[in-house]
């Protein structure tokens, strides 16, 4: 009652207009943002979008690079009071100090034929015995660089200076502490491209004011495989995640429309496919320029012939079981009709192919420990590196994807046998008989 009158409930009717993502959602948006992730995902088409590094963009920022430096080496030496002040060995002001031993090549400064003034660490004494003006191809044990002499005179002092350009760091000794990798490009990798004195086939001419230093090239090689930079190929991958999202909401919306198996069955040809594809033709996504794929830190058998494949594998594997135990266990055949004795097979069954699953996750465990060079050691998070994290990742998928195997067997065990305690004798008998015969 309200001011006397008295009010008649009324029921509002639900609104049956809720909207319900992703199942109100047209599927074919979704099946055609997955075509559109999968063109994406392909090498050629990304490279669009991520620019690789190539033998001529290399070399054109090379060349760019080093007559930049050796025009800024020649400016230094026209400063007539600086130059003054190394040659008679005074002091110099705090900001010539720090531009002098910040400049991005080695600064060698001679006076009568004697190195006078340098600006880094020399092992080897570097004599003066380079060309007046000219550049010349300079090899060390450390790398490839391109010397550069000039002479000037300093009062009535006559004096010479060589920088020593480095173009790229070449080290024998694969470490995480000595890379290889070209100093205008990438910072840890050189892409198996090298650089060689001699005339290589299929090699460009590397020119600096007009004089031929290097050749470089491009070698392909499966050693090369030398990509450890974890961003670049998580973006490179990204393309092909978003395919996977895609398709599964296609799935997930189609799988109560249609049959689940033959769904289920589509999705087995799709993985199957697509790592096909990548085993025997690196398609859509050439991952194996990537040091994640590379069988030298990690390989067990075909299908997990690296740490990168590995995860990739558990990653599917968990979507395959996970989309099965949610939209498929259960919707198949109804056994509620069959006699106990064929009951009591398919548990057994069930539980022979659950073991067999077991014994194979736990022996890929086992070797992901034993037989790799992957450091697992996390109490030093300095120490963690791209190998470690994906390493830690697939131990924690492969434990989810046993999980989630021991749930769906379990279902189906309760299934077949009606007593409890049946299952649990049955499971008993099997692994005392595994562990006296496996």
């Amino acid at each position: 009652m309200r001011n006397g009158i008295t009010l008649k409930k009324v029921r509002v009717p639900k609104s049956n207009n809720t909207f319900r993502f992703p199942f109100d959602i047209d599927t074919r948006i979704f099946l055609g943002l997955a075509v559109i992730f999968f063109i994406l995902s392909i090498s050629r088409v990304a490279q669009v979008i991520f620019p690789v590094s190539t033998v001529p963009s290399i070399r054109h920022k090379i060349e760019k690079d080093v007559t930049a430096k050796i025009d800024n080496f020649k400016s230094i030496l026209t400063e007539d009071t600086l130059m003054g002040k190394l040659v008679a060995g005074t002091a110099i002001g705090k900001s010539d100090f720090d531009r002098l031993y910040h400049l991005p090549y080695q600064f060698l400064l001679y006076k009568e034929g004697n190195l006078h003034f340098w600006t880094s660490s020399i092992v080897t004494p570097i004599l003066d015995t380079f060309a007046n003006e000219k550049p010349i191809a300079f090899f060390d044990q450390n790398g490839y660089s391109v010397a550069y002499k000039s002479e000037c005179k300093v009062g009535q002092q006559k004096i010479s200076a060589i920088a020593i350009i480095r173009i790229k760091n070449e080290n024998h000794y694969k470490s995480a502490y000595y890379s290889n990798n070209y100093i205008v490009d990438d910072a840890e990798n050189d892409f198996g491209i090298r650089l060689s004195l001699t005339p290589k086939a299929g090699a460009q001419a590397l020119k600096i004011k007009n004089q031929t230093l290097y050749y470089i090239y491009k070698r392909d090689d499966f050693g090369d495989i030398n990509d450890k930079n974890g961003w670049r190929l998580f973006f490179n991958a990204l393309p092909l995640i978003f395919f996977g999202i895609s398709i599964h909401t296609y799935f997930k919306v189609i799988v109560k429309r249609r049959r689940p198996i033959s769904i289920f069955l589509q999705i087995l040809v799709l993985v199957l496919s697509i790592r096909f594809l990548n085993y025997y033709f690196d398609f859509p996504t050439e991952l194996s320029r990537f040091s994640l794929f590379d069988s030298s830190f990690f390989a067990t058998d075909f299908f997990n012939r690296s740490l990168g494949d590995t995860f990739i594998n558990m990653c599917l594997l968990f979507w395959i079981l996970l989309f099965y135990v949610v939209n498929v266990q259960g919707r198949i055949i109804d056994t509620e009709k069959w006699r106990p004795q064929y009951k009591a097979i398919a548990g057994i069954v069930a539980l022979l192919l659950m073991i067999a699953v077991g014994v194979y996750l736990s022996n890929l465990s086992y070797e992901l420990i034993n037989d790799s060079i992957i450091d697992f050691d996390t109490t030093i998070i300095s120490r963690i590196d791209l190998f470690s994290f994906v390493g830690i990742l697939t131990f924690m998928v492969l434990f989810a994807n046993f999980v989630v195997a021991v749930i769906i067997t379990n279902i189906y065990l309760n299934l077949y046998f009606s007593k409890r305690y049946l299952k649990y004798i049955l499971i008993g008998i099997l692994y005392v008989l595994f562990l006296f015969f496996v």
